[in-house]
C-alpha cells in the first residue's frame, strides 16, 4: 500500500468499491484524523475534569471525503471525531 494512503478515506473507499481483492494490502490502521481526535479528548478530559460524552471534537479541512468518513467511518463503529467543518 502507499504510504499515508490510510489516510484519505477516498482511497479507502475507491479499493473497497472498485478493487476488492486489494483490500487485504490495506493497512488496518487508525487514521490520524481519528488517533489526534482521541488523543485531544483524552487531554480535554485531564484537564476539564470533564466526561468525554461531554467533550466535542471537531475536524477543520477541506477534503469532503473527510465529512464522510466521520459520518460512516470504515473499520470502526463510532468516530472519535463528532463533527467536521468543510472550508475551501
Amino acid at each position: 500500500m502507499v504510504p499515508g494512503a490510510r489516510a484519505c478515506p477516498a482511497v479507502v473507499r475507491l479499493i473497497r468499491v472498485r478493487f476488492p481483492s486489494l483490500c487485504s494490502h490495506v493497512l488496518p490502521l487508525k487514521s490520524p484524523m481519528e488517533v489526534a481526535a482521541m488523543l485531544a479528548r483524552r487531554r480535554a478530559m485531564e484537564t476539564t475534569g470533564l466526561p468525554g460524552r461531554d467533550i466535542g471534537v471537531f475536524f477543520i479541512s477541506p477534503c469532503a471525503a473527510k465529512v464522510t468518513d466521520v459520518r460512516v467511518p470504515i473499520g470502526i463503529d463510532k468516530s472519535n471525531v463528532d463533527a467536521v467543518l468543510a472550508i475551501s
